[in-house]
C-alpha cells in the first residue's frame, strides 16, 4: 500500500466493533505522499478507514505510539517538536489525544513545559553542533497509556523514568525511576532506558503496570547499565506508602541473556500469556505466566531488527483477487514443463489452490490439474507440458 516506506507500531486494534489494523508510515523527503509520515488505520479488505498526519505543524510524524482506545473514539499519540533554547536546539516530545472521528485535539501535553532539562541522562551536544532537523533529543518519549479515571502513564527513554500524568491539568502524580524518583528504591529495584509501559491494574492504593526494561543503552562506554540483560517486568507500586514502594510481581529475562540497547514491547495475551518483542533480530517469546518457554524465534539476518512485535488473531479479506502466473520452460508439449505461481496478497484464510487448465482449441472447458497446499506467501507447482 505505501511502498518504499518503514512500518512501525503495526498492530491489531479494534474500532467501532471491528477488528483494523493500525501502523505508522515513517518519513521519507523522497515520496511527495506525506514526506513527513502518517498513521493510518486500515479495515480486513485493507481500505483506508483514517489517517492521522504530523501534529503542531512538526516536520515528523513520531514513529513511535498509535494507540486507538475506547473502541476507535480516540487514539493516544506523541509528538516531536524541535525548539531553540538558548541557541540549543531541543526535542519537545509530547502527548496527544485525538479524536478520531473529528480529529480535535483532546489533551496535549509538553515535556519541556513539565519535567527539567537536568533530568535527562542523554549526552548534552557541544555548543553549535544541534540543529532544527538534528535537535537535542533529551527526553524521547516512546510510549503513552490511560487510564479509566483519564490519567496517562508516559515513558521517557533518556530520562529513564515513566510518569502517571494527570488528565485533568497535566500536573505530575508521580515519577517512577530516573533521577527523582517519588518511589523508594531501596529493595533494590531499578530499570533503565525503558519502554512499552502500561496500565495493568488500578485501585485506591495500589497501580500495577508492565514494561520493557532495555537495562541499558550501550552507545558509548560512559553508557551505564542497570542490568546484565533486557527483561520485561510487571510491577506492583503501593501508592498510599510513604514513601510509595514497588515490588516486582513478575520478571521475564531476554532468552540468551543480551541486551536490547533500543526498542523493545511486553504484550499479555488473552490466556494469560506474556509475548515479548526483544527488538535486536527481531527476536520474540512467548512465556506462561510463571515463564515457562512456549515459542521463540528471530530472524535469520541478524543485521535486521524491529521496533515492537505483537501477537493477535486476524482475519484479511481483500478486495483485490489472487495473482496467478504461469511460466513454460521448453518447446514441446512432450519434454516442456509449466511452473505456476500463486498468491494472495492479505488473504489469511487460504490452505490451497486449485489449478485448472484447458488445450488450446478444447471445447471440453478446464479440468483440475491439481489442488496444492498453500506454501509461503507465494506457492509454486510445476505441471508436464504446455
Amino acid at each position: 500500500m505505501f511502498p518504499g516506506r518503514d512500518a512501525y507500531d503495526f498492530r491489531v486494534v479494534k474500532y467501532k466493533g471491528e477488528s483494523m489494523l493500525s501502523w505508522i508510515i515513517s518519513n521519507n523527503e523522497y515520496y511527495p505522499d506525506h514526506p513527513g509520515g502518517k498513521a493510518v488505520l486500515v479495515n480486513d479488505k485493507y481500505e483506508l478507514v483514517n489517517t492521522t498526519l504530523p501534529l503542531f505543524d512538526t516536520p515528523e510524524f513520531n514513529i513511535h505510539e498509535y494507540n486507538i482506545i475506547n473502541d476507535g473514539a480516540s487514539v493516544l499519540t506523541l509528538y516531536s517538536n524541535p525548539v531553540l533554547v538558548n541557541e540549543t536546539w531541543i526535542q519537545d516530545d509530547g502527548i496527544a489525544e485525538i479524536d478520531l472521528s473529528t480529529g480535535v485535539i483532546l489533551f496535549r501535553w509538553s515535556s519541556l513545559e513539565h519535567i527539567p532539562l537536568n533530568a535527562s541522562n542523554f549526552h548534552l551536544p557541544k555548543t553549535g553542533t544541534t540543529s532544527q532537523k538534528r535537535p537535542w533529543d533529551w527526553f524521547h518519549a516512546n510510549s503513552i497509556d490511560k487510564n479509566a479515571n483519564g490519567d496517562y502513564l508516559l515513558s521517557s527513554r533518556h530520562t529513564s523514568c515513566i510518569y502517571k500524568i494527570s488528565g485533568s491539568d497535566g500536573s505530575l502524580i508521580w515519577q517512577l525511576g530516573g533521577k527523582t524518583s517519588d518511589f523508594d528504591h531501596s529493595g533494590g529495584f531499578n530499570f533503565s532506558w525503558q519502554h512499552d509501559a502500561r496500565y495493568r491494574f488500578e485501585d485506591k492504593t495500589v497501580t500495577t503496570i508492565s514494561f520493557f526494561d532495555n537495562a541499558g543503552i550501550g552507545m558509548t562506554a560512559e553508557d551505564k547499565t542497570t542490568g546484565n540483560w533486557s527483561r520485561a517486568v510487571v510491577v506492583e507500586l503501593n501508592t498510599s506508602a510513604s514513601p510509595m514502594t514497588t515490588r516486582v510481581l513478575r520478571s521475564y529475562d531476554r532468552p540468551d541473556h543480551e541486551t536490547s540497547i533500543a526498542r523493545g514491547s511486553m504484550q499479555m495475551l488473552p490466556n494469560d500469556n506474556v509475548f515479548i518483542g526483544w527488538a535486536s533480530y527481531g527476536l520474540i517469546s512467548e512465556v506462561t505466566q510463571d515463564g515457562t518457554p512456549v515459542m521463540e524465534a528471530r530472524f535469520v539476518d541478524e543485521t535486521m531488527s524491529t521496533y515492537r512485535s505483537y501477537k493477535f488473531n486476524f482475519t484479511g479479506r481483500p478486495r483485490l483477487p489472487p495473482v496467478t502466473k504461469s511460466v513454460v520452460y521448453g518447446n514441446s508439449p512432450e519434454t516442456a514443463n509449466t511452473f505456476h505461481y500463486c498468491s494472495w496478497n492479505g488473504a489469511t484464510d487460504v490452505n490451497s489452490w486449485n489449478l485448472y487448465g484447458s488445450s488450446k482449441n478444447s471445447s471440453d472447458g478446464f479440468t483440475l490439474l491439481a489442488n496444492v497446499e498453500k506454501t509461503d506467501f507465494e506457492t509454486m507447482y510445476m505441471t508436464r507440458g504446455f
